[in-house]
């Protein structure tokens, strides 16, 4: 329905299992002015919009959800926004993540233990702000299996001389009580404030409000 190279553009990213919601977010909003993307964003939004207005939504790092203003499709019809759009949009990707670290650095603890799981951008870039401030002890990094990319973040921290610890999906939880807080990225935030993220990060969170 969204043409051969939009649709493979999307089996590519379902297909990633070791890249993070934001980097995965960021890759197609990469694609050039002349990219092959564009035929086919600009054949689904001609669609769009003789149902009603066509613009492109997306979702802030810093938690708010403010709208692309750019059309895709110009007055003219020849779709000559899109460009502004993916402009406006990748800019916005780029600048989430140290806008996040900003705001973990508020509510960090003065060398804290952290528990965390599976790779995040966002959850690296908060440490690696931390740490310069000497405020991050160890991180112990559940492996989140089956893809295990827990075990990238722990490399990604170790490049970055942040003591990290991989530790097994199951033990993630009991090392909550030793821990000054979890922290975790997440692949969607919903507008009632839940979010939807790698397994394992229900039972950290259960595991932060016991301890």
């Amino acid at each position: 329905m969204l043409g051969p190279a939009v649709e493979d553009a999307i089996e590519g990213i379902a297909a990633d299992r070791t890249s993070s919601a934001s980097r995965l977010a960021r890759s197609p909003s990469r694609q050039s002015p002349s990219s092959r993307l564009k035929p086919g964003l600009e054949e689904e939004s001609g669609r769009t919009e003789r149902s009603g207005p066509a613009h492109l939504r997306r979702t802030a790092g810093d938690g708010n959800r403010p709208q692309c203003r750019v059309p895709l499709r110009t007055p003219g019809g020849r779709g000559a926004g899109t460009d502004g759009c993916l402009a406006e949009l990748h800019a916005e990707l780029e600048s989430a993540r140290e806008r996040i670290a900003r705001t973990f650095l508020k509510v960090a603890v003065p060398q804290g233990t952290y528990v965390t799981l599976s790779y995040s951008d966002n959850v690296l870039e908060s440490l690696k702000a931390a740490h310069e401030r000497a405020s991050v002890a160890r991180v112990y990094v559940m492996e989140s299996g089956p893809c295990l990319e827990g075990r990238a973040l722990a490399k990604a921290l170790a490049a970055s001389d942040i003591p990290s610890t991989i530790v097994p999906d199951s033990e993630g939880p009991s090392r909550v009580r030793e821990a000054s807080a979890v922290l975790v990225g997440a692949d969607s935030i919903l507008r009632d404030g839940s979010l939807i993220n790698k397994a394992g990060t229900s039972s950290l969170a259960l595991a932060g409000l016991g301890a």
